[in-house]
């Protein structure tokens, strides 16, 4: 709970320009060496630190990084894979064993609603409302109306939210005919 993948740029303008950033939300140093984003075929290389309150960025492509955002310094690692413009599943992983993983932190994006569609393509980056919050809910994500992306540095949406349900409605039957019946025998929605 203390590394969160904090902002996704998933279908930037220049397609050399992505990247997906992690926050270290403790007051202490992390060690970053081993871990891996599934999803991009990433491994962050042993001796990368990310400090208190600190951003890292892997980027799909060092020099692509480097020309639109100029801040290359904050990159820990390059990514072999891609980040898929449609949505996908990216799970930092933790080692434990020589052939076990721990979920660090997962974030599944889309680029259908209730996301912002201005990140598919549109040059904002997906950045993360509130990192204390679960960040694998939609409402705590969003893109900024004025600064469009903040890799390396603290998300122009960033603002605390007030904390998510812990029960939601999951499923909706508005036309029940054949399904569960009431108290009375009825078909109800």
């Amino acid at each position: 709970g203390k590394l969160v993948i904090n902002e996704i740029m998933y279908n930037a303008t220049n397609s050399y320009a992505s990247y997906v950033e992690l926050y270290n939300t403790s007051t202490n140093t992390l060690s970053l060496g081993g871990l891996r984003i599934q999803g991009i075929d990433c491994e962050i290389g042993y001796g990368n630190m990310i400090g208190p309150t600190g951003y890292v960025v892997v980027a799909g492509n060092i020099p692509g990084y480097q020309c639109e955002y100029g801040n290359a310094e904050v990159v820990v690692a390059e990514y072999s894979g891609s980040l898929d413009n449609g949505g996908e599943t990216i799970r930092l992983l933790m080692p434990l064993t020589t052939n076990t993983w721990q979920v660090v932190d997962e974030v599944k994006y889309d680029d259908d609603p209730p996301w912002p569609a201005q990140a598919d393509g549109g040059g904002p980056s997906l950045q993360l409302i509130d990192a204390t919050l679960d960040n694998n809910r939609v409402g705590n994500w969003a893109v900024g109306a004025s600064v469009l992306y903040t890799p390396g540095a603290p998300n122009s949406v960033a603002a605390s939210l007030p904390a998510f349900d812990r029960i939601w409605i999951s499923e909706v039957m508005p036309s029940n005919t054949a399904s569960f019946k009431d108290n009375a025998g009825e078909y109800e929605p």
